[in-house]
């Protein structure tokens, strides 16, 4: 078919504004992809990893505390390779799975609902804020969303099989996929066994031990692809006592009894409908989804979506998997298609009431058809308020690493020190072309000048007040480069460092990047200046917090971990 005819096609025929919403949600995406805004924290900290290691390097444990599925790691250092380290390069990958997701909702709209249902599916795959957000981060977390999604899609493809040819072939095709796509998204192992379970009962209502028995040999291959992912880089995330510790606040509590651990799942459902739900309505939320995938139960192949968020909850009540904001992705698709359903559930009754005159169906199709637009409402409320995320170009967390750190760099002379934070490192070796591997780890700059890391948390019943002269000994300038931390008072520590050094030079130039990045340097050939307030910085305001005096700066080098 000649490509304008499809296209005519698409636009003029029943799912027109399902495509149209996937055309859109597609555009958006590559719009803000092309205006590449700069990485911040945790993206510099996983491309760190990806950029400083080969291929055969890839596999075990990641630094800087890190994660992330062997294959999607893989892809990455190809596109680093080819494409060099640039901001869109890093970020093919996730908006393509991002991209890839939309184009699934829309497949399994088409497949299984009608047009009302699959524009709201594809609506919320494609807009919905943290759904949107995080296909434009260097993170696997757009391909957990894609994944958590394609996989059971896949599996509900299998049950629909009209023979038992066509379904063992489709089990095979199934598993295999599911197999290869673990090794890009967490996600799709996540997903896997509320399938293989939906699968093997189907299995089992066609052909009885026969059909079970069908099951073995394409499970053994996707057990053997699971045993070499592990072995490579799973098992290294799940022994990780950084990353165990990291996200212990979402699981329950160690030692907890049933009971308190039933009691801690109930208390995060309506969290998960803020984040990653993206609906200021958690209880409609929730109604909605779980109506409408009661619905998906009735339907042969879409029962699959609803064990998926049993499944979810299931493991995080055991301990496994955190339950946690973007960790938790991969079970909003299920989600959204239990929304979706229950869209199309209640459009198609009121057009029975109308067309038919059936209007004992009046009650329950107006308040299917309520729930699902105030589930819409609550998630274009948040779409609203959050849009400035969403917005192309611009900083990154109230951060711009990458303009701060060129900046300092356009200034940079070889033997100047450079003093930054510990969660400020990241952008320093990213964005000032550090190299972290061994055995430096991070400690000089390419031309072999140290770094620096301040930390504002030394005792100071304990404190070396020289430790401060030292790392300035031998050195005619000092760098400065302040971002991403987590304190109460970001300016407090700024201003601080600031003044401390002031004692030791005259700062001759001064830089701020967004609300929190900033770059200064200090002469130290130079007297410093008398200080008539206790404002260093020339952007200072009335209400910034006052400068700390009684900190300790801890001074040491900066290194990898």
């Amino acid at each position: 078919m000649h490509p304008l005819k499809w296209l005519w096609r698409q636009c003029s025929g029943k799912y027109a504004p399902a495509f149209l919403l996937a055309v859109a949600g597609t555009v958006f995406l590559a719009i803000r992809w092309l205006a590449a805004r700069p990485l911040w924290l945790d993206e510099e900290m996983i491309a760190l990893s990806i950029r400083e290691r080969g291929l055969l390097q890839l596999p075990g444990a990641l630094w800087l505390g890190q994660s992330a599925p062997l294959g999607w790691l893989m892809v990455e250092r190809v596109a680093i390779v080819a494409f060099g380290a640039g901001e869109r390069s890093l970020r093919a990958l996730p908006v393509a799975c991002g991209a890839a997701a939309i184009w699934a909702a829309l497949w399994v709209g088409r497949r299984s609902m009608g047009a009302v249902g699959a524009a709201i599916f594809v609506f919320l795959c494609a807009f919905s804020v943290w759904a949107t957000y995080h296909a434009l981060e260097l993170k696997p977390y757009s391909a957990d969303l894609c994944f958590g999604l394609v996989v059971p899609a896949l599996a509900a493809w299998t049950l629909d099989a009209p023979d038992e040819a066509r379904f063992r072939a489709r089990t095979w095709r199934w598993w295999i996929a599911a197999g290869v796509a673990q090794s890009l998204a967490n996600g799709a192992l996540l997903v896997t066994p509320a399938c293989a379970a939906v699968l093997a009962a189907a299995a089992w209502r066609r052909r009885g031990w026969r059909g079970m028995a069908g099951q073995i040999g394409p499970a053994a291959c996707w057990l053997a692809l699971f045993a070499l992912h592990y072995g490579l880089a799973t098992r290294f995330a799940l022994g990780s006592r950084y990353l165990h510790d990291y996200w212990a606040f979402a699981l329950p509590p160690p030692g907890s009894t049933i009971g308190a651990r039933l009691a801690w799942l109930g208390a995060q459902f309506q969290p998960f409908a803020v984040k990653p739900g993206g609906s200021d309505a958690p209880l409609v939320f929730w109604v909605t989804a779980g109506l409408g995938l009661a619905l998906a139960l009735r339907r042969n192949g879409l029962g699959v979506f609803a064990a998926i968020p049993v499944c979810g909850f299931l493991f995080a009540g055991i301990g496994v998997v955190p339950l946690f904001e973007r960790l938790s992705l991969w079970m909003l698709p299920a989600l959204y298609l239990g929304m979706a359903l229950l869209g199309d559930a209640s459009a198609g009754l009121l057009v029975r009431c109308v067309s038919r005159r059936r209007f004992a169906l009046l009650v329950p199709a107006l308040a299917g058809a309520a729930l699902t637009v105030l589930t819409l409402a609550g998630v274009g409320r948040v779409l609203d308020r959050e849009h400035l995320l969403l917005a192309p170009g611009g900083g990154n967390h109230a951060l711009d690493d990458r303009a701060a750190m060129k900046w300092l760099m356009a200034r940079h002379e070889p033997g100047d020190v450079l003093f930054t934070t510990h969660l400020a490192e990241p952008a320093v070796w990213w964005y000032g072309d550090v190299p972290i591997a061994d055995p430096d780890r991070g400690r000089h700059q390419r031309d072999g000048s140290p770094i620096v890391e301040v930390d504002a948390n030394a005792p100071v019943a304990t404190c070396d007040a020289s430790g401060l002269q030292r790392a300035l000994a031998g050195h005619r300038r000092a760098l400065v480069f302040l971002g991403f931390r987590f304190d109460d008072q970001p300016r407090a520590l700024d201003d601080l460092l600031l003044w401390r050094l002031a004692d030791f030079g005259e700062m001759t130039a001064y830089r701020g990047f967004g609300p929190w990045s900033r770059v200064a340097v200090f002469d130290l050939t130079q007297a410093p200046r008398p200080r008539r307030t206790d404002a260093i910085r020339p952007d200072a305001r009335p209400d910034d917090p006052a400068i700390p005096r009684n900190i300790c700066l801890g001074v040491g080098p900066a290194e990898r971990w």
